[in-house]
């Protein structure tokens, strides 16, 4: 995660590979998921399959994806050294259950289409979305103090109360999704204001 920070607010950008994986699977393999916490493909994906499944299935570990991103934020890293052993142990417990390249996607092994093409992803898509990501943090980061100052009076609060994290995705432009408060799932190519904006608000 990137930080834009003041001494009264701050900012955390990032992208998740895990849930950039998960998109590529789902347009390579043309699965139809239409819903409110799945952002629509940003490129044109593989001629649609009939309904095996595969989709239902897809979707079900997008949630654990999804959760597992709200879990990490409600959990940050500790302080205190002595701790961080056992949450690093938890964090990759968390990961285990919703499986990572590391162990094969091996928690996908019921739904082998799935693992296969989880597998078969090329690290250079993975690499290529990172890299818009990281372009996307550094868009129009002078105009955050106006959007501080917009949201801090609607809310009525404090700036320094404003505290948010976005996680950016291959998505359409204006697409994004609150996740938890001060957490939202957002398009690659949403400008930071608005990524900034939603999760102030979210």
């Amino acid at each position: 995660m990137h930080a834009a920070a003041h001494r009264s607010w701050s900012l955390s950008q990032g992208d998740d590979p895990l849930l950039t994986t998960a998109l590529l699977v789902r347009d390579t393999l043309g699965l139809v998921v239409t819903a409110e916490d799945v952002p629509p493909p940003v490129t044109t994906p593989a001629p649609p399959r009939p309904s095996d499944g595969l989709a239902a299935a897809w979707l079900h570990w997008w949630r654990d994806l999804l959760r597992l991103v709200v879990e990490d934020h409600a959990d940050p890293a500790p302080d205190d050294p002595a701790a961080m052993m056992a949450w690093a142990t938890a964090r990759e417990a968390r990961r285990r259950h919703v499986g990572q390249p590391l162990d094969g996607f091996a928690a996908l092994a019921g739904t082998p289409e799935l693992q296969d093409a989880a597998r078969a992803v090329d690290r250079s898509d993975l690499a290529a979305a990172h890299e818009d990501a990281f372009a996307a943090r550094s868009r129009h980061l002078g105009a955050l103090s106006d959007v501080v100052a917009q949201v801090s009076a609607e809310r009525g609060v404090d700036p320094s109360s404003l505290h948010g994290t976005v996680v950016h995705v291959p998505a359409p432009a204006h697409w994004w999704q609150p996740l938890a408060p001060g957490l939202v799932l957002a398009s690659i190519h949403l400008p930071t204001p608005d990524a900034a904006r939603a999760a102030w608000l979210a």
